[in-house]
């Protein structure tokens, strides 16, 4: 019931109906999916709920994810991509069957998403398209979201989910770049739940949490911060928590606490 493919560097061309299967419900699968032939074939996996398609890492080269890869998949709930260049895919990202949908390390298009019955989203370590509100504001079931920020480059990001109850957002401290310094604004009445892993500005309008949990842990080892590196955070997380304000219950871990007391 269960599949895990992992094809080596120029493997030979093979068929998508090679996998046909009316047993397997969860599969992933990594490798070059340029080398699907014929055009016309399509894999048959009616049981199928659950697959993960990973990009075969070669340097220097995008890969576009064809169409028929998601399609002939009449089972599938939960899908996940990773290292895609999804900018020029002819994927139509309308899928109302999905309920759980990751993205981890892809460049994500402009189309607007049609997943009308999705409930969970994990964005890891993306490139966000200008529209990104957009995109949110069309995932009218959505209630839980992951986001994770490789580097914050944007000005400000905008996440506007109407139903949205259960937010995570990770963001990591850069040698270079230091700690983040980009908003977000997230509208979501219905949210109850925030974890932040890392200090970043966030604001929320029209929202009252019942619980917020800020952490440091796993994102930075405290102990090795300098004292101006330590203020640096004091100031941030001073700066983020009027932002957290409605919120009935505020956990913050350890390290948050060592390094806001080392730098008063």
């Amino acid at each position: 019931e269960c599949l895990d493919v992992h094809l080596r560097h120029k493997h030979k061309p093979y068929m998508l109906g090679s996998f046909s299967s009316g047993s397997i419900k969860k599969l992933k699968v990594r490798m070059s999916f340029e080398d699907i032939v014929p055009e016309s074939d399509c894999w048959d996996l009616p049981a199928l709920t659950s697959l993960h398609l990973c990009r075969l890492f070669m340097f220097f080269e995008n890969q576009n994810l064809p169409e028929r890869c998601i399609t002939c998949l009449p089972a599938l709930r939960d899908l996940c991509l990773e290292d895609w260049d999804l900018r020029e895919s002819s994927l139509s990202f309308n899928w109302p069957g999905l309920t759980s949908f990751c993205l981890i390390k892809c460049i994500l298009p402009t189309k607007v998403w049609n997943f009308p019955g999705l409930k969970s989203l994990e964005l890891l370590d993306v490139t966000f398209p200008k529209n990104m509100r957009e995109i949110f504001t069309a995932l009218v079931s959505l209630k839980d979201l992951i986001l994770s920020f490789d580097e914050v480059s944007q000005t400000k990001y905008f996440l506007h989910c109407p139903e949205l109850v259960n937010l995570e957002i990770e963001t990591r401290y850069n040698q270079d770049k230091g700690i983040p310094t980009s908003k977000i604004v997230v509208f979501a009445p219905k949210l109850k739940k925030f974890t932040s892993i890392g200090i970043f500005p966030v604001t929320f309008e029209d929202t009252k949490l019942d619980y917020v949990n800020v952490r440091l842990k796993g994102w930075v080892d405290a102990k090795s911060f300098s004292r101006q590196k330590k203020k640096e955070c004091y100031q941030q997380l001073t700066s983020m928590l009027p932002g957290l304000g409605s919120a009935k219950i505020l956990s913050l871990d350890l390290e948050i606490i060592e390094v806001t007391y080392l730098a008063i």
